[in-house]
Protein backbone atom coordinates (compact mmCIF):
# COMPACT_ATOMS: atom_id res chain seq x y z
CA UNK A 1 0.00 0.00 0.00
CA UNK A 2 2.87 2.39 0.72
CA UNK A 3 4.21 2.01 -3.13
CA UNK A 4 0.89 3.25 -4.12
CA UNK A 5 0.92 6.66 -2.62
CA UNK A 6 2.12 9.71 -4.72
CA UNK A 7 5.12 11.29 -3.90
CA UNK A 8 5.57 14.61 -3.10
CA UNK A 9 7.03 15.82 -6.12
CA UNK A 10 4.01 14.21 -8.57
CA UNK A 11 2.33 17.42 -6.56
CA UNK A 12 -0.79 15.23 -5.64
CA UNK A 13 -3.82 17.11 -4.11
CA UNK A 14 -3.58 16.87 -0.55
CA UNK A 15 -7.11 14.75 -0.88
CA UNK A 16 -5.40 12.32 -2.25
CA UNK A 17 -2.86 11.37 -0.02
CA UNK A 18 -5.18 12.07 3.00
CA UNK A 19 -7.15 9.29 1.65
CA UNK A 20 -3.85 7.02 0.93
CA UNK A 21 -2.84 7.77 4.55
CA UNK A 22 -6.49 7.05 5.88
CA UNK A 23 -7.06 3.58 4.31
CA UNK A 24 -2.47 2.48 5.23
CA UNK A 25 -3.84 3.47 8.93
CA UNK A 26 -6.84 1.23 8.79
CA UNK A 27 -4.94 -1.76 7.32
CA UNK A 28 -2.21 -1.37 9.63
CA UNK A 29 -4.82 -1.26 12.09
CA UNK A 30 -7.05 -4.21 11.06
CA UNK A 31 -3.55 -6.76 11.05
CA UNK A 32 -2.63 -5.46 14.39
CA UNK A 33 -5.67 -6.28 15.91
CA UNK A 34 -5.38 -9.84 14.06
CA UNK A 35 -2.09 -10.29 15.19
CA UNK A 36 -3.30 -10.00 18.78
CA UNK A 37 -6.11 -12.46 18.18
CA UNK A 38 -3.47 -14.50 17.07
CA UNK A 39 -0.99 -14.46 20.38
CA UNK A 40 -4.39 -14.79 22.53
CA UNK A 41 -4.93 -17.96 20.50
CA UNK A 42 -1.52 -19.20 21.15
CA UNK A 43 -2.01 -18.57 25.09
CA UNK A 44 -4.97 -19.89 25.13
CA UNK A 45 -3.93 -23.21 23.01
CA UNK A 46 -0.90 -23.67 25.90
CA UNK A 47 -3.89 -23.51 28.30
CA UNK A 48 -5.72 -26.70 26.42
CA UNK A 49 -2.61 -28.86 26.49
CA UNK A 50 -3.71 -28.70 30.40
CA UNK A 51 -6.39 -30.86 29.55
CA UNK A 52 -4.63 -33.51 29.05
CA UNK A 53 -3.40 -33.60 31.98
CA UNK A 54 -6.80 -33.09 34.27
CA UNK A 55 -9.73 -30.63 33.18
CA UNK A 56 -8.55 -29.16 36.73
CA UNK A 57 -5.40 -28.30 35.18
CA UNK A 58 -7.04 -26.57 32.26
CA UNK A 59 -9.28 -24.80 33.84
CA UNK A 60 -5.98 -23.35 36.40
CA UNK A 61 -4.43 -22.73 33.23
CA UNK A 62 -7.17 -20.79 31.68
CA UNK A 63 -7.59 -18.92 34.24
CA UNK A 64 -4.10 -17.95 34.64
CA UNK A 65 -3.94 -16.82 30.77
CA UNK A 66 -6.75 -14.84 31.27
CA UNK A 67 -5.11 -13.00 34.34
CA UNK A 68 -1.61 -12.36 32.40
CA UNK A 69 -3.47 -11.07 29.31
CA UNK A 70 -5.42 -8.51 31.52
CA UNK A 71 -2.24 -7.27 32.98
CA UNK A 72 -0.68 -6.70 30.03
CA UNK A 73 -3.64 -5.20 28.10
CA UNK A 74 -4.94 -2.73 30.65
CA UNK A 75 -2.75 -3.01 33.46
CA UNK A 76 1.20 -2.48 31.96
CA UNK A 77 3.74 0.26 31.97
CA UNK A 78 3.37 0.98 28.64
CA UNK A 79 -0.61 1.60 28.78
CA UNK A 80 0.24 4.07 31.89
CA UNK A 81 3.14 5.86 29.58
CA UNK A 82 0.85 6.33 26.51
CA UNK A 83 -2.00 7.51 28.71
CA UNK A 84 -0.08 9.88 30.41
CA UNK A 85 1.04 11.53 27.43
CA UNK A 86 -3.19 12.28 26.27
CA UNK A 87 -4.15 16.31 26.65
CA UNK A 88 -6.91 16.49 28.99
Amino acid sequence: MLGGVPERSENAPDEVIDRHVESISKMASKAAGNFNNGLRTYYFSMAVLGWFVNFWVFMLLSAWVVGVLYRREFRSDTLSIMMSNLPD
